[in-house]
């Protein structure tokens, strides 16, 4: 489902991916700190980096729509 609303560019699935990836972060965190690895990071910076990007979009969306009057 998430799939599908990003390839089409539907906003809700831009919110839905938002906030999907963003639920694991402190459960990610709690498991650096309590086993650190390579493996456990580099799943933590990358949860981080596509809830960055999910955020960017809808931000990117919102200023385009409110410069052109909608």
């Amino acid at each position: 489902m998430e799939a599908y609303g990003l390839w089409y560019e539907r906003r809700w699935a831009e919110w839905f991916s938002a906030i999907s990836g963003g639920i694991y972060i402190p459960f990610e965190l709690y498991e650096l700190f309590k086993n650190p690895s390579l493996l456990i990071f580099s799943l933590l910076l990358t949860n981080i980096l596509i809830v960055v990007l999910m955020i960017n979009a809808l931000l990117r969306n919102s200023a385009n729509k409110s410069t052109k009057g909608y």
